[in-house]
């Protein structure tokens, strides 16, 4: 019977762990591996899908023989239908099975939809070859090249999917669940055991996750970003131009809204408009001149996006354009501003 008790406990335990490793590190990897004579290459694309103006990592890896080099093409500004933002390059590095070379580039897409990583050429070289190929007709003995296969990618649009505030989710009703008359022994020492291993466990995740966040400015900033690439590629009928716009004011009106939420405590999402500004104008702030300049700005943004939402104002490309440009510096002052001094809710709970 003990021996039992501790197989249950460690297979609950292994359980635990796998769970909370893969809703840390994600499982909406790509992966794919070639094989090409003695070389190995394992590409592999951080996600599936992605958000416009959002970064994701695109890396290769190739297993050669000791004695062979390998080249990576240089891409410097643009992959296909992706920016470089950044890359990373590991060439002849030792392992037990051969020589890794590893590249990594950090990419990301200004424009939406379903789109593709094109094949990517790696160059193979013998050692007794110095000169890489510049073509296909240059392969000797000695070097060759060898293509990858491509990779399909879909680039979500800023607003696309965007929860409706309007809509009232539906409420499920209750499910009566029985409750057990009689516990067994083993349940009164292994859910107490099973309880103190997830707090140990989700103290380091807890903390790691926290690290990775960024911060509500950041995240703003960056939902700003994309909002305006968005407005860039709108249409140029008259017609949809304005449809198009009225949806990003609301996008940019939500993002700012949201953002004041995560920023401030006595902040909500549910508040009115003169609600949500009256709690940004009693926020504690050494240089009350930046905060009046925001407060100005999150009216002009408010009001306007009240007047199209509610009374159905028109708006052209250059309203919604002079209202970004107004809420990205409030969302900067602001962001300077919470750093000065807490939120009168915070200093009230010390």
């Amino acid at each position: 019977m003990s021996t039992m008790r501790y197989a249950l406990s460690g297979v609950t335990f292994s359980m635990m762990i796998c769970l909370w490793t893969s809703q840390l590190f994600g499982t909406d990897q790509l992966r794919r591996t070639f094989e090409h004579g003695n070389a190995t290459i394992n590409m592999t694309v951080s996600t599936e899908t992605v958000q416009v103006a959002e970064p994701f990592q695109l890396m290769l890896e190739v297993v050669v023989p000791p004695g062979s080099i390998v080249r990576f093409p240089n891409y410097e500004s643009q992959l296909a239908s992706f920016e470089v933002i950044d890359s990373e390059e590991l060439l002849d590095l030792p392992t037990a099975s051969g020589r890794l070379s590893r590249v990594a580039w950090t990419l990301e897409s200004l424009q939406a939809g379903d789109l593709e990583i094109p094949p990517i050429a790696i160059s193979i070289v013998d050692a007794q070859s110095s000169a890489p190929a510049a073509s296909s007709d240059d392969i000797d003995k000695h070097q060759y090249l060898f293509q990858t296969e491509p990779v399909g990618l879909r680039v979500r649009s800023a607003i696309e999917a965007q929860a409706d505030p309007t809509q009232i989710k539906d409420i499920h009703s209750v499910i009566d669940v029985p409750i057990p008359t009689q516990s067994t022994n083993w349940s009164t020492w292994i859910l107490p055991a099973m309880f103190g291993a997830a707090i140990a466990l989700s103290i380091p995740i807890f903390i790691l996750r926290k690290r990775s966040r960024p911060s509500a400015t950041a995240w703003a900033k960056s939902k700003l970003k994309a909002l305006r690439i968005e407005l860039a590629t709108s249409n140029g009928n008259p017609q949809n131009s304005s449809l198009h716009a009225s949806d990003v004011l609301a996008s940019i009106d939500g993002t700012v809204r949201e953002y004041l939420a995560l920023q401030f405590r006595n902040v909500d999402t549910a508040q009115t408009t003169e609600e949500m500004l009256g709690a940004v104008e009693n926020l504690n702030a050494q240089t009350s001149g930046s905060k009046q300049v925001a407060i100005a700005q999150l009216t002009k943004l408010f009001t306007a996006a009240d007047a199209a939402k509610y009374a159905g104002l028109k708006i052209d490309q250059r309203d919604v354009s002079s209202l970004w440009k107004d809420a990205d510096q409030a969302i900067e002052l602001l962001g300077q501003l919470a750093t000065e001094a807490p939120d009168p809710s915070r200093e009230g709970q010390k």
